[in-house]
């Protein structure tokens, strides 16, 4: 048997030719002919997943991560900011440099204008935006057109200095999203400990919405000295660490949990802090994230990207820099 190529193996058997032509595990057939679209539409999805994961994995061995290393170290000697960043956004960037967390109570200093956003977020509250059925999570695509005002605020110069001041070279945009942390029992997901492999290095910023107390859902993180021990101790690469194994790897007066009015600003690398949502238990809450990666990330998660239509709109109003900050449409 003729042995598979890596396009094959990243499908689990199916490559990107063969989706089209014909060539599929039984041996040639008319897959064109007998698979309806929406099933080689599937098959395809499946394919883009399966190879995500797969560059994943190859971007985690070491010779390829000590590449990926030497390659950042020489674009950020190489960088040279074209634009002056403003002191408060210096302050919030040295503070993730050094801790890896920054908060920033009130935004209004570092915004100027922008902030006038977030105080109509918090005004408006979540129940003013079109959640589909079961769904707590608004991506980037959706916010744009229904806000484009919110999704724009990432494209903010002084934000857009702000990221690559910390990540010491151009950046791009990963997106916006508005998200609803439910009261429920559930410790799925990003409500267990973890760290953020988008990129080597990312810079996240969420602003709460609603005032946050314990119980209502705060963000909770370990700083960059107790994670670096704690994921030495765990033999961490990635996933989900749940609070007993985190635990028997640094005591809990190592976590923090971020309590704070509506309009607080918490700036983070996901990368380099464990983190989560602490379960809400007595409160809902609503916030929004912006990220910012350098422009070559791990991977580029398929809701970052918007739509050909909404992206094209959206580059007819924008300046080289902020077009340059923006990655390529998704497929479909």
């Amino acid at each position: 048997m003729k042995k598979p190529t890596l396009w094959q193996l990243a499908r689990g058997g199916t490559c990107p030719g063969a989706l089209l032509s014909g060539r599929m595990r039984g041996g040639w057939r008319p897959a064109l002919l007998r698979r309806s679209a929406k099933t080689r539409a599937s098959d395809m999805f499946s394919y883009l997943i399966n190879r995500a994961a797969l560059r994943s994995r190859l971007l985690r061995l070491k010779p390829i991560a000590a590449f990926r290393r030497r390659a950042s170290a020489a674009r950020r000697r190489a960088f040279r900011a074209t634009t002056g960043i403003s002191p408060a956004a210096r302050t919030v960037s040295a503070g993730v440099k050094e801790k890896g967390v920054h908060l920033l109570p009130e935004v209004t200093p570092l915004l100027g204008p922008g902030a006038s956003v977030i105080a109509g977020l918090i005004a408006r509250g979540s129940a003013a935006w079109d959640w589909a059925p079961g769904r707590d999570l608004l991506e980037s695509d959706d916010i744009l057109v229904r806000n484009a005002d919110v999704y724009a605020l990432g494209l903010d110069a002084v934000l857009l200095d702000l990221a690559e001041d910390y990540l010491g070279e151009p950046c791009f945009y990963m997106g916006c999203s508005l998200k609803r942390e439910r009261v429920s029992p559930s410790k799925g997901g990003t409500r267990q400990w973890h760290h953020d492999i988008e990129d080597d290095r990312l810079l996240r910023l969420i602003f709460y919405l609603n005032d946050v107390e314990e119980g209502g859902g705060p963000f909770q993180y370990i700083d960059v000295a107790a994670s670096r021990l704690a994921g030495s101790r765990l033999a961490y690469r990635s996933g989900y660490v749940g609070d007993a194994a985190m635990r028997s790897a640094i005591r809990d007066d190592s976590w923090t949990s971020v309590r704070g009015g509506a309009g607080l600003m918490i700036a983070f690398d996901g990368t380099r802090v464990f983190h989560r949502v602490s379960p809400p238990v007595s409160a809902d809450r609503f916030s929004l994230s912006i990220t910012y990666s350098s422009r070559h990330p791990r991977q580029i998660l398929r809701q970052v990207r918007l739509r050909p239509a909404s992206r094209r709109r959206l580059l007819a109003n924008l300046s080289d820099r902020e077009r340059a900050c923006l990655p390529g449409a998704r497929w479909s």
